[in-house]
C-alpha cells in the first residue's frame, strides 16, 4: 500500500510512505504537530484514486457512506474496494 498523511486544513501539505506492507512498520518521518487524516491507496495507484481498505480489528464488517451515498456495504476485514 501507498500509505497518505493529509494535514487537517491544508489538503496540499501531505506525506506519503510507499510500498508499506500490511503488518509492516513504516520509517520514522518527521512530521509537525497537528491532526492529520490517513488514506491508503494500492502500491503505484494515482493519487487522486478514491479507495477503502478495511481494517478495522474490532468491527468484522463495516459499511462507508459520505453523506446520503453508501461507498460499501458490508465490507469484511482486510478487503479493499476498487
Amino acid at each position: 500500500m501507498d500509505v497518505y498523511l493529509y494535514a487537517f486544513g491544508n489538503p496540499d501539505a501531505r506525506m506519503v510512505l510507499h510500498h508499506v506492507g500490511y503488518g509492516e512498520v513504516s520509517p520514522y518521518l518527521p512530521v509537525p504537530g497537528g491532526d492529520y487524516s490517513v488514506a491508503m491507496r494500492g502500491a503505484g495507484a494515482s493519487p487522486t484514486s478514491p479507495r477503502v481498505v478495511q481494517a478495522s480489528m474490532k468491527h468484522p464488517q463495516v459499511t462507508v457512506s459520505w453523506g446520503e451515498k453508501v461507498i460499501a456495504s458490508r465490507l469484511p476485514f482486510a478487503s479493499v474496494t476498487s
